[in-house]
């Protein structure tokens, strides 16, 4: 570093650093399009949609007319009330994608890790491709920051913040 150049700021928050690891790992394990994980992410914080806004949302992405239906299929939209008359039909995140996307959430915060055991990560299996490969030996790394991070919090945590309590 430079004489002239001010070290950087400590970050108080840093969610997106490992955005691609723990959104790879999610996709592959419920078996998402990024697209499909992308249009969870967005719907999570809305407590009922219907299709219009669903389609509002779609034009930004890649064309794919099955989307809805997929999504709806693999259970993480689920139908709260259907269409009668001139009311359309209301949906939801269902149970299983609100409780994927909070997992997501708490993985990207450090909350949880993601798990190198191959029953509870499709990545990590006999016959595995160099990708997952790739992706096992970037999960180990994001586990070791994560875990170096924790570990800075929870030293700076026993520091007492009065004076007066210091030995």
């Amino acid at each position: 570093m430079n004489e002239n150049e001010k070290p950087l700021a400590k970050r108080e928050h840093d969610y997106l650093k490992f955005y691609r690891i723990v959104s790879t790992y999610y996709r592959i394990k419920h078996n998402l399009e990024q697209s499909e994980l992308d249009m969870l992410l967005f719907l999570y914080s809305e407590p009922y949609f219907d299709y219009e806004n669903f389609k509002e949302y779609e034009q930004i992405m890649p064309w794919d007319n099955q989307r809805f239906s997929n999504l709806k299929k693999m259970g993480f939209i689920e139908t709260i009330r259907h269409r009668t008359g001139s009311h359309r039909s209301v949906y939801r995140i269902s149970r299983k994608g609100r409780y994927m996307i909070a997992s997501m959430y708490k993985t990207l915060e450090g909350e949880i890790d993601i798990s190198l055991h191959r029953v509870l990560n499709p990545m990590v299996r006999v016959n595995n491709s160099y990708r997952d490969k790739v992706y096992i030996n970037a999960i180990k790394l994001m586990r070791r920051k994560v875990s170096a991070h924790r570990q800075r919090g929870k030293d700076e945590d026993d520091e007492p913040t009065d004076p007066t309590q210091r030995q």
